[in-house]
């Protein structure tokens, strides 16, 4: 019978949260259809010896691959390239899922063929256990499509959404950097290039834990591995020479989007957090030798920015009512 599912599961001192991922995710109804790699990328706690302790008890499910520390990314490489299932879903291990919407979503991935398939997903505020759900709008469940068919500007690839054809991540060739955050903005572009189809799945399964200050998300982490940030960007405009592929309008604004989204962040990053203006225009000018087109916006869109911060710090009550207008519309 083939395995329907891969999840790979990067694991760094994972030690406290790892049992109650693995928990979610095992269930003896999707015996042969799953495997479950967890890549212990060097943890200096337990980690290692909880996953082991899995293996031993599920050894139909659980596979462990232990290797030196190679941050994120070689976790990813490593389990990509040793991954069996006819499709792939990366899990944080200190992230979790809902079983019976994953249960059903791995039923569902049986009789898919596609590239691409996204899901619903929440984000639980790890302080208060309040969770913020997240979900495509307008586009129909079930059904195949492709990003000419839709308004790409509505659809991202998230991690905690996202699951990709192996076949799909095999015939792009990611290579992930290693002893670097926020690689995941390489899923979010770089598969789309070589992507036929798509669907959306109506099954919420992620359960995406936020609010941890040891986070990558945070902003004082934002601030001090802005450099990683950056190599990322820069790495996805090497691999993603979209003058390359035959696109379509539709796929290139997906890209461009997606892109330009990332981009404002880590200018936002170098403007605001390092308060850097040489760091931001050098930034610019290494981003506009890629793609003039890109570029085209940006400095625009920063210079609203700019307004708006002005505004809140010397009016704060009207940048509220401002944005409370927009909301309502």
């Amino acid at each position: 019978m083939m395995i329907i599912l891969s999840i790979i599961i990067p694991a760094y001192n994972v030690e406290k949260t790892l049992a109650r991922c693995l928990d979610t995710l095992i269930d003896t109804s999707l015996l042969e259809k799953i495997e479950i790699l967890v890549v212990n990328d060097g943890s200096t706690d337990g980690t290692l010896d909880l996953a082991n302790q899995y293996k031993k008890c599920y050894p139909s499910f659980v596979r462990v691959i232990n290797k030196k520390n190679g941050g994120h990314g070689s976790t990813l490489n490593a389990g990509i390239l040793l991954a069996k299932g006819k499709y792939i879903r990366i899990i944080d291990g200190d992230d979790w899922v809902d079983t019976d919407s994953f249960i059903k979503s791995v039923n569902a991935l049986e009789k898919l063929e596609t590239d691409i398939v996204c899901m619903p997903y929440q984000r639980v505020d790890l302080n208060t256990y309040e969770s913020t759900y997240f979900d495509t709008p307008g586009i129909a469940k079930n059904v195949t499509f492709t990003l000419q068919d839709v308004n790409p500007e509505n659809l991202y690839f998230a991690l905690a959404s996202t699951c990709f054809a192996t076949k799909l991540m095999r015939r792009s060739n990611i290579h992930f950097l290693e002893h670097t955050f926020y690689v995941d903005v390489m899923l979010n572009v770089l598969p789309v290039l070589y992507a036929k189809d798509i669907v959306l799945l109506p099954y919420d399964v992620y359960r995406y834990g936020v609010g941890n200050i040891n986070q990558s998300i945070s902003i004082q982490n934002f601030i001090a591995r802005y450099k990683d940030h950056q190599r990322v960007i820069m790495k996805c405009l090497e691999q993603c020479d979209i003058n390359k592929f035959l696109l379509s309008v539709s796929e290139k604004r997906h890209i461009y989007n997606i892109l330009k989204q990332v981009i404002i962040t880590h200018c936002k990053i170098l403007k605001f957090g390092l308060k850097d203006n040489d760091k931001l225009a050098l930034f610019l000018r290494d981003i506009s030798i890629y793609d003039e087109q890109l570029i085209s916006g940006i400095r625009t869109r920063l210079f609203l920015i700019k307004i708006k911060y002005f505004l809140k710090k010397i009016c704060p009550q009207l940048t509220r009512t401002i944005a409370k207008f927009y909301r309502s519309m």
